[in-house]
């Protein structure tokens, strides 16, 4: 049922009683005011006053039902007063829940309480026997003034009051607390995830953070993928087809310029065979907004000051630089933007953007202008007639070609078709440039910008120890999974905290940390590119499980997954298993025994692919083939065979059409029990040149 409860009853009194929504009828008191922690289990989560945080005031409930998908499941939505921090919580029914709680963090800078939830996320803590946590993480959607200036409040403690109260939910609930709780969350999410269980031990236990940033390096990796981006944006195409089929990269460019491009991106740490990711990325007007506010004057010395390639003229700013007046043809309102968005899967806006369209309220603009419209993301829109004159918005995002602003609600209030508007893009340029002129050389990715120990460039007063960075301390158990083939979170951004928790842990790092890279792995689940990329949940999903396994039991996961740099600042991983270990299994693909085969219209090509499975991974469960280049994997393998962990598929294939035909076979494993997780996938491909 839908119970809509005033702040007097459904909070705590002034007199610091504990009420809570029973699963019955009415409200429970749960007693007087609790000071301070009460002792927990060895490991687990610590019971404490809901109040300790003075932040947060109580907590209101404005729904409290019962839902029956993917299980049935008690659902409690409320916000604590006073504050923009929102929660929700559900609970499975008891005969369901092992005594722990699992908690997951919205990646990006949080702001939705439903992301996870409405991702399933709910039934992943179900089946491993959790009740389930989420909360908006401090502040509403882009609206981060709920966190009244103290981004610790971002960082965890929104997190941790959001399951200390759960866990009165739950004690009321089910009779008892839980023992023991879990956090886990990816990119931004990851990184809180970190903040979490270092910042508040008793309360998570064990943490799975996957595809981390390091705060600090995000910009510099942001700026130099933005740049090469757009210099490279003429090859980008070829670039992609290149990498797929597996060949050199550097021989579909024609210029210096665009060679130094590609060379400066991977020697920064962009991974190689994710070259079909470069583009525009709305990333890129989040780092431009945090480098503005930490470094305004940057942005007009880059113009103004020698030194600087806006000032010294330098040909590719010349190449880029958009100055140039439009009009506008059409306003589309929320609704058009988000029916223009369900289609529309190119587009560069983000989860978190798409959030922010709907109703009635002028969303985006189309403009008249012979110039393409993905040139604008990141310019700034002025207008210069009609009712907006003299107003200034950024455009963050593209929406079936009209331009948007999802970071400002009321930017195209008042515009009608017919104004006028000057579009710049100074400030996304500069930002382009600002991965020169803030470099450390600790960083292996930066080092290219010295000349021994002195930057090429002049430099700006960047501290990347003032950044708020994780210590690499913390109690309890930890996976980290870093992908691979990440553009969001370069491979490289994980090393400097994997170095902090060994240098902490020393002898002791693996009775409590592992690393798992994950290869195929982007920042976010394929769409529609399963012959490029893995879905990666089965990985983090396996992770929670052996978390909660070796915290609650000792059994230990998986090993961690070795990996060095090569000179190029590229991570290079092990080939066999055995070494490799970690979680995914290792796919290696043939045709005709080679990396490559090129055969005749109507003769057979023999596809033989070899499958290992790390040793405590589990066994192999899946094989198939993908054959037309479709990512359909309509073609199974049958998995069979005396041993559960290393395979030889193998199957003949005609081709009927000539060209240059890319084959991927994809490998599954996982693990039976309990706490087990879904499917670890990998995948390989192999390409075939078919003549007439």
């Amino acid at each position: 049922m839908n119970i809509d409860q005033s702040a007097d009853s459904a909070t705590f009194s002034a007199t610091r009683r504990h009420f809570i929504l029973g699963s019955g009828a009415g409200l429970m008191a749960l007693g007087a005011a609790r000071a301070g922690a009460v002792a927990a289990p060895a490991g687990g989560a610590a019971s404490v006053d809901w109040r300790d945080d003075p932040f947060f005031g109580p907590a209101v409930i404005d729904i409290d039902e019962r839902r029956e998908s993917p299980a049935p499941h008690r659902f409690v939505h409320g916000q604590f007063a006073g504050t923009d921090t929102r929660f929700l919580v559900a609970l499975p029914d008891r005969d369901s829940w092992d005594g722990r709680f699992i908690q997951f963090l919205q990646g990006g800078l949080g702001g939705n309480e439903y992301t996870g939830y409405g991702r399933g996320n709910h039934g992943l803590a179900f089946a491993q026997g959790g009740y389930y946590v989420e909360s908006n993480q401090g502040h509403i959607g882009n609206d981060l003034s709920g966190l009244k200036g103290d981004n610790t409040i971002l960082n965890w403690r929104a997190s941790a009051q959001a399951a200390r109260f759960a866990r009165l939910l739950a004690e009321a609930h089910y009779g008892r607390a839980p023992s023991f709780g879990y956090v886990f969350g990816g990119s931004g999410g990851g990184m809180r995830s970190i903040d979490c269980i270092e910042n508040a031990p008793t309360i998570w236990a064990g943490a799975v953070p996957f595809m981390i940033n390091r705060n600090g390096l995000t910009n510099f990796n942001w700026s130099v993928g933005a740049w090469a981006s757009a210099v490279l944006a003429a090859r980008l195409p070829a670039l992609a087809d290149a990498a797929l089929k597996g060949g050199d990269t550097f021989s579909v460019l024609e210029t210096d310029a665009e060679r130094a491009a590609l060379t400066t991106l991977y020697n920064a740490g962009y991974p190689r065979r994710a070259e079909d990711q470069l583009g525009p990325n709305p990333l890129w007007i989040l780092g431009m907004q945090r480098a503005l506010a930490a470094d305004p004057r940057y942005f007009l010395e880059f113009w103004t000051e020698p030194g600087y390639a806006g000032k010294d003229g330098a040909p590719e700013v010349a190449a880029l630089l958009l100055d140039t007046e439009a009009e506008v043809e059409d306003v589309l309102d929320g609704r058009r933007v988000a029916a223009e968005l369900a289609t529309d899967t190119a587009s560069e806006l983000s989860g978190a953007m798409r959030a922010a369209f709907a109703g009635d309220a002028p969303a985006a603009i189309r403009i008249r202008t012979p110039d393409g419209a993905r040139q604008y993301l990141g310019a700034s829109l002025v207008f210069t007639s009609g009712a907006a004159s003299g107003r200034r918005v950024l455009c963050t995002g593209l929406a079936g070609g009209a331009l948007t602003a999802s970071l400002d609600v009321a930017a195209f209030a008042g515009v009608q078709p017919g104004d006028r508007l000057q579009i710049n893009n100074r400030a996304l340029l500069a930002f382009m440039f600002l991965h020169r002129h803030a470099v450390d050389r600790r960083y292996p990715g930066m080092r290219q910008f010295f000349d021994g120990d002195r930057p090429r460039y002049r430099q700006r007063p960047a501290d990347f120890d003032a950044v708020h960075l994780p210590t690499g301390r913390f109690a309890g158990k930890m996976i980290l999974l870093q992908h691979l083939l990440d553009r969001e979170a370069l491979p490289t951004s994980a090393d400097p905290y994997i170095a902090d928790v060994r240098g902490h842990l020393g002898d002791r790092v693996d009775q409590a940390f592992r690393v798992w890279w994950i290869d195929n792995a982007q920042h976010g689940v394929p769409l529609d590119q399963r012959n490029r990329y893995i879905d990666f949940r089965g990985c983090y999903s396996q992770a929670l499980a052996d978390v909660i396994d070796w915290v609650e039991t000792g059994q230990e996961p998986p090993a961690s997954t070795p990996h060095t740099l090569d000179a190029g600042t590229q991570v290079v991983l092990p080939d066999t298993a055995a070494e490799r270990r970690g979680i995914q299994p290792t796919v290696r693909l043939m045709a005709n025994g080679k990396a490559s085969a090129q055969v005749r219209i109507g003769e057979p090509v023999r596809l033989t692919a070899r499958i290992e499975v790390p040793h405590g991974a589990g066994a192999l469960e899946s094989v198939a083939f993908d054959l037309d280049g479709s990512g359909a994997f309509a073609t199974a393998w049958p998995v069979s065979g005396a041993d559960p962990t290393a395979a030889t598929a193998e199957l003949e294939h005609v081709f009927t059409e000539a060209g240059e035909h890319v084959v991927t076979v994809e490998a599954a494993s996982g693990r039976a029990g309990r706490h087990r997780g879904y499917p670890a996938v990998n995948l390989a491909r192999v390409t075939v040149a078919v003549t007439a």
